[in-house]
């Protein structure tokens, strides 16, 4: 057309074009594919979080309800809060047998 309307298209023709086409449509995808993974790698990964939480060096045992308790104290050093977060913590006690054995 005189204008300029008209649309482009490959033609067999010029083997360059075919391989820079392909070529291009495959970095494309490489792309594609390594900006989601990282993504997806940003969104899954906890960022050290053993690192954020700390917990304080002394603890207290006193008596709540007639039982006694061990109180300690955990800080989470980023500003995010954590939901949903659980901690278990077991008590080791150790005792001697009347022969001496030591058991934990």
């Amino acid at each position: 057309t005189t204008i300029g309307y008209g649309g482009r298209a490959l033609t067999g023709h010029c083997a360059g074009t075919v391989a820079l086409i392909v070529i291009q449509s495959l970095v494309g995808v490489l792309i594609n594919c390594f900006m989601c993974g990282i993504i997806l790698a940003k969104i899954s990964l906890p960022k050290k979080r053993a690192k954020t939480v700390t917990f304080s060096h002394t603890a207290v045992i006193c008596l709540k309800k007639g039982s006694l308790c061990l109180l300690i104290r955990v800080a989470n050093l980023r500003k995010t809060l954590l939901i949903g977060s659980q901690i278990y913590g077991k008590l080791l006690r150790t005792t001697t047998t009347p022969d001496g054995e030591t058991i934990i």
